[in-house]
């Protein structure tokens, strides 16, 4: 699937930059932790959510990520 591919290049890229000595900063890793756990919490979740509610969420989200970037632009 999509999210395999994914992994797979993320964690290529990962391991490619460590081995340049690259390191991540504390707020990387905090960054990753709320990533694996928001991940886990989703998968516990989606089973229990109708999948109407899951896209409808989505949807508003999205538009609202939208909306404050077009506002952020026109700001700058």
């Amino acid at each position: 699937t999509s999210l395999m591919v994914i992994l797979l290049v993320s964690l290529s890229t990962v391991a490619g930059a460590f081995a340049h000595g690259i390191t991540i900063p504390a707020a990387g890793w905090a960054f990753v932790a709320a990533v694996v756990v928001g991940m886990l919490l989703g998968r516990w979740l989606v089973p229990k959510v109708p999948a109407l509610l899951l896209q409808r969420g989505f949807a508003i989200i999205a538009l609202a990520v939208a909306l404050l970037m077009l506002v952020q632009s026109a700001n700058s």
